[in-house]
């Protein structure tokens, strides 16, 4: 009975998620498609996604203060509600005035403010919904939603849009997050509460009347005290970083470099989502998940090698004739890298559950979001700019060398770190 109430928590879990990351995808292609066939300027385009951007920059470690003071489950249920009103409110508004992209700039603002605060509260809640051998599992599923509605949304809006006005994508996005709140109100929060998180209620009443921006230092104070997790955090930020050489650079290679279509470059960028999609599948199969330093490290090295032989058609331009030696050759590659990723973060984010102190999860998590969406933007400009006066080839085996150093500066760290041990101290801290 109580492993069936587990996986009921757990499948209400990924349905809701499921529906509320379709819909947004859906909503995400249309009103992207829109602003573009509108404005034909990339300006206002790139002004919706700095919109997406900067409040979840903003708001992380408020949220994860908000998170730790308060009922996850209720703050859940507000923030997905409150997107699917917000919805709503516009898709009214619009069809009675028209859409304009002054809507789309203030509901793209909205919607990642309640995104973010609804995001840490959902993953934090995470460890308390479904037994302790289900948590790799949830995981992985977690991954599968996220890759499934990636692949899929723009493939259905895509469809859809040609049909019906683009009124109807608020709509659809407003009936999906309210679908989806009515799936998490459903779902037992406290399943897996244990004994000492309950003591901590009282300390919580104590946090709440305290200073915000000294609950946020106490957050970083805790994740650098903590070796495994500060180390984890590190990698990721430099991961993140030197990866942008390849999410900024894969365009400009297949299509300006190589001469190939933008038809060309779409199914090789999908190679990604279908290894993610794939892998996350197999990892769900997985009776239990933990984190492993060695294969960590190992499936770090992959990938930065993945990222330097992206340059062997580079050097070798004008050698392989036809698009589809190219297309086989890096969509085999993002696909691989997709595998990785996966392989990569879903124990990640299972040692990062189990270790955490519940009283800081919320901050810790908000943390870790704030610092691998802050090195993006700034990864993505810094190679832009680099793209325009250096050679492809050259930039994509600095940053494969870049982050073969870090993964092996990682592997020499890691060596005095015992995992049992730093666990240990972990649950004494709780």
């Amino acid at each position: 009975m109580k492993q069936n109430k587990s996986l009921g928590n757990m499948f209400l879990y990924l349905g809701g998620t499921f529906v509320s990351l379709f819909g947004t995808s859906i909503y995400g292609f249309a009103m992207s498609f829109f602003i573009l066939s509108i404005t034909e300027s990339p300006l206002f385009f790139s002004i919706s996604m700095l919109l997406s951007v900067l409040p979840r920059l903003i708001l992380s470690p408020f949220a994860g203060v908000i998170v730790d003071n308060y009922d996850k489950k209720k703050l859940v249920l507000l923030f997905d509600a409150l997107s699917g009103i917000l919805m709503l409110i516009m898709f009214a508004v619009s069809t009675a005035i028209g859409l304009q992209i002054w809507m789309i700039y203030l509901s793209t603002v909205l919607l990642s403010s309640f995104n973010t605060l609804f995001g840490i509260s959902f993953f934090s809640a995470i460890p308390n919904l479904v037994d302790d051998k289900h948590l790799g599992k949830i995981n992985s599923l977690n991954q599968t939603a996220s890759s499934l509605s990636s692949i899929l949304g723009p493939i259905i809006g895509g469809i859809v849009y040609a049909l019906v006005p683009v009124q109807a994508f608020l709509l659809i996005n407003g009936i999906s997050f309210l679908a989806s709140t009515v799936a998490e109100a459903l779902i037992d929060f406290k399943y897996n509460l244990k004994e000492k998180e309950l003591k901590q209620e009282a300390i919580k009443e104590e946090q709440e009347t305290r200073n915000m921006f000294a609950q946020m230092g106490e957050g970083m104070k805790y994740m650098k005290d903590q070796k495994l997790l500060f180390e984890l955090l590190k990698g990721s930020l430099f991961i993140n970083f030197f990866f942008g050489a390849v999410n900024v650079g894969l365009p400009i290679i297949i299509v300006l470099v190589l001469k190939c279509s933008e038809k060309a470059l779409g199914t090789v960028e999908s190679g990604v989502a279908i290894g993610m999609f794939l892998f996350s599948i197999i990892l769900a199969m997985q009776k239990r998940i933990k984190f492993n330093k060695k294969v960590y490290v190992l499936l770090l090295i992959a990938v930065a090698v993945l990222e330097g032989i992206f340059a062997i058609p580079v050097l070798s331009n004008g050698i392989v004739a036809g698009e589809l030696p190219i297309i086989l050759f890096y969509f085999s590659g993002m696909f691989i890298i997709g595998c990785l990723v996966i392989g990569i973060n879903v124990p990640v984010s299972v040692v990062m559950q189990e270790r955490i102190d519940p009283l800081y999860r919320g901050r810790v998590m908000s943390l870790v979001s704030m610092i691998s969406q802050a090195i993006t933007p700034i990864g993505m400009i810094l190679y832009g700019v680099l793209y325009e006066h250096v050679d492809a080839y050259v930039i994509l085996l600095a940053s494969a060398l870049g982050l073969l150093l870090v993964t092996l500066r990682m592997a020499y760290n890691f060596k005095g770190i015992d995992l049992e041990e730093n666990k240990q101290v972990i649950e004494e801290v709780v």
